[in-house]
């Protein structure tokens, strides 16, 4: 499905498109245009790509509450740029405002490394014990080399120097007996690495800034995965966000705080984060929006529910 295509279905054209000027003029240039059209190496640029993501994501949780009607969320969690549109569920701060922040979070993160500098590494069924002291064998003040994603069981993704992430898979292919597999993934910068340092200080001031109110549903933060219950301090907000630039996305901690019973939804385009759900819980049963009877299947866990 298109990236607006179910909200288009079942909040109209009008809503959605009210939605989409709003946006634009926030930013300035025709965010719209560039996800209805393209051209796709516009799109990509980590500066739209991430707020057209939280536009998005926004919109299927609109339509997501046509559907809850009188069915209140009790927890809300999302990977990596996916923290800024749970916090945008849960009312901490307005569409155009977590549009823009996240606008200059990717800007800012393209601007931190020069290309060919950095990487990131997927690495697949390896003990992460492994992983951790890898990274810390191979990483020194001028060759940085982290874990950027605790994603599963079986999947970390390392992330820093080029140099350094290739010593890391070196290093793990002399010392794990276990079979397991690496991809270097088609990124535009080493994200949540100390690469990212500069982009923290950038970002910092404009975060300090931004209009942020304590949050009206429970959320899970990634740096810490920490349950963060209704009206947290703005301050804590504003702090975590910043660190998760530079720090470990703690995905499989925070997915801890779900249950199997739970009725789960993953709201936005694609259905990586339903995948990684049930590794983590099992015995759960996510439901991802983006497909053709997403809406229905909710309605199902909600009356057996």
């Amino acid at each position: 499905m298109g990236m607006d295509n179910l909200p288009r279905s079942i909040l109209g054209n009008t809503y959605v498109d009210h939605l989409w000027n709003q946006i634009d003029a926030k930013l300035g240039y025709h965010l719209s245009s560039i996800v209805t059209q393209g051209p796709l190496e516009n799109l990509t640029l980590t500066q739209n790509t991430q707020p057209a993501l939280v536009a998005t994501s926004y919109m299927y949780y609109e339509a997501l509450k046509t559907v809850l009607k009188d069915n209140t969320l009790d927890l809300v969690l999302g990977h990596s740029l996916g923290e800024y549109s749970a916090l945008l569920c849960a009312k901490s701060f307005s569409l155009t405002d977590g549009v823009y922040i996240t606008h200059l979070r990717g800007k800012y993160m393209q601007e931190a490394v020069p290309s060919g500098i950095g990487a990131m590494i997927a690495i697949l069924k390896c003990p992460k014990h492994y992983i951790l002291e890898a990274c810390l064998q191979c990483s020194t003040p001028t060759e940085l080399v982290s874990i950027a994603n605790d994603n599963s069981p079986e999947q970390v993704v390392i992330s820093g120097h080029a140099v350094a992430c290739q010593k890391t898979i070196d290093w793990l292919q002399q010392h794990v007996k276990e079979r397991f597999r690496f991809i270097p993934l088609q990124v535009s910068a080493p994200f949540h690495s100390g690469l990212m340092q500069p982009a923290l200080e950038k970002l910092s001031p404009y975060l300090n800034d931004l209009n942020i109110f304590a949050n009206s549903v429970s959320y899970v933060s990634n740096v810490d995965a920490e349950l963060n219950a209704i009206g947290t301090p703005v301050t804590n907000i504003k702090y975590k966000l910043l660190q998760q630039i530079c720090g470990t996305v703690k995905w499989v901690e925070c997915v801890q705080h779900l249950r199997s019973e739970d009725l789960i939804i993953e709201v936005g385009p694609g259905s990586v984060l339903t995948g990684l759900v049930k590794k983590i819980v099992s015995g759960s049963r996510p439901i991802y929006m983006d497909q053709e009877h997403s809406i229905e299947l909710i309605q199902e866990q909600l009356k057996s529910s």
